[in-house]
């Protein structure tokens, strides 16, 4: 009997378990949840009803659900990407270079993909403030990064209406207002604490006695005219080369959305930078797109580029162009 014959004799049995890509609806399940979505609530059908008419589970559903989002962004860059490609394999097939139209058409898609590939980054930011608004009150920080946030997500322009409505924000300074009545060490100049140099350029009374009366500002400013004839702007910390694969090292660690993902610290003690030199360039990433073209322009950072870049930092510091780190 052969292996044909004893298939037919034994079918296999159904084996439990992940069904393969081949075999699996979630693609169909979620293009039926994006309609259901975009339908008027008034109009739709519950979700249980729509799983019974489905033939699946509510709690699949709700899954898929909770990243629908995440993946219609997957799905629209990686038909940007294939797009991408598609226009760039006629050029090659026919021969010849691309043509000023496909050479738009690729920008305007490569800017698509930009977008999508940093909207699930955006999100996950957007919850995490989310969820530490209900623990505590939004700084100013966050509020402005809400307000970034909300020209292209609602999430955040509902945050930001809860956190006006129940009101959560709270005051860069939280000094208590000036008192009509203060010292005469301390006289007010419209309703603020007078300056040595607003004392001077109104003709107030000077807090210091006579014999003193022009250390405090004559002395500074002639300290300070004295400074500014001698001053030359700071030597940089690294080469050029080096900061530009320190920021494209940083964008690949923003944008990455694997589970075992460094974190920022292990990431920056890898590049030599401090912790938070990663953390401001991944604010500059979310308030300028513009900077994260310039650097996916360039492709992927390799660890050979970056070795490079450093052994030019070093021999630049030896020759005294670049500042000396302080030892710790």
């Amino acid at each position: 009997m052969n292996i044909e014959e004893q298939e037919e004799q034994f079918p296999k049995q159904s084996v439990a378990g992940r069904k393969p890509k081949q075999a699996s609806r979630s693609a169909d399940l979620r293009q039926r949840l994006t309609a259901w979505k975009q339908t008027p609530e008034s109009m739709r059908p519950s979700l249980r009803a729509l799983a019974l008419d489905l033939g699946t589970s509510h709690q699949l559903l709700r899954h898929y659900l909770t990243g629908l989002e995440k993946w219609l962004y997957g799905e629209r860059y990686r038909t940007a990407k294939k797009q991408i490609e598609e226009i760039r394999a006629r050029a090659r097939a026919e021969g010849r270079l691309m043509t000023q139209w496909e050479e738009q058409q690729v920008r305007a898609y490569d800017s698509v993909a930009i977008d999508a590939m940093l909207a699930p980054v955006l999100l996950d930011a957007i919850e995490r403030i989310k969820q530490q608004s209900k623990r505590s009150p939004l700084c100013w920080q966050q509020i402005r990064t809400l307000k970034i946030f909300a020209r292209e997500f609602p999430q955040a322009q509902e945050l930001l209406q809860e956190c006006s409505q129940s009101r959560l924000t709270i005051q860069k300074n939280n000094l208590p207002a000036t008192s009509p009545g203060a010292a005469k060490s301390f006289r007010t100049v419209e309703g603020k604490v007078a300056t040595p140099q607003d004392r001077w350029r109104r003709g107030m009374a000077s807090k210091y006695q006579k014999l003193y009366r022009s250390d405090p500002y004559d002395a500074s400013m002639r300290n300070l005219a004295r400074a500014r004839a001698k001053w030359r702007p700071p030597r940089p910390w690294r080469s050029d080369r080096e900061a530009q694969m320190v920021r494209r090292f940083a964008l690949q660690w923003f944008t990455c959305r694997d589970s075992s993902r460094p974190s920022g610290r292990a990431w920056a003690r890898a590049l030599n930078v401090s912790h938070t030199w990663v953390q401001k360039l991944a604010r500059r990433f979310v308030e300028d797109s513009s900077e994260i073209r310039r650097l996916v322009s360039a492709g992927d950072p390799k660890a050979t580029e970056l070795a490079r870049a450093q052994e030019e930092t070093r021999q630049m510091r030896e020759r005294g162009e670049l500042r000396r780190k302080v030892p710790r």
